[in-house]
């Protein structure tokens, strides 16, 4: 059964400034990562502290080297909702 995946327009305005210091090969790698979460999203950790009742919070590591982010995500349905796209050596989220 495949999702559908959305990315909501903070994540797009993530993705834009990262890939602006980053380059295109990023951005193909970061696409196919997100991509594959119309497969089995589910298989990504759940976000307790940015969860709550009706609303559950997953991560996605994706990147290499110093290039490596988090992507935050809901699942509604067969819906992905990208939401936010951080770098992993920033301070942790406390609320989305």
């Amino acid at each position: 059964m495949a999702y559908r995946v959305e990315i909501f327009s903070r994540a797009r305005k993530d993705i834009g400034a990262i890939e602006a210091l980053s380059g295109s090969e990023w951005f193909s790698d970061f696409e196919v990562a997100v991509l594959s979460l119309r497969v089995m999203p589910r298989r990504c950790s759940v976000v307790t502290n940015l969860s709550r009742t009706g609303r559950e919070i997953r991560r996605l590591l994706v990147g290499k080297g110093h290039h490596i982010y988090w992507v935050y995500f809901s699942i509604s349905g067969q819906l992905v909702k990208v939401l936010h796209v951080r770098h992993v050596m920033r301070k942790p989220l406390s609320r989305l």
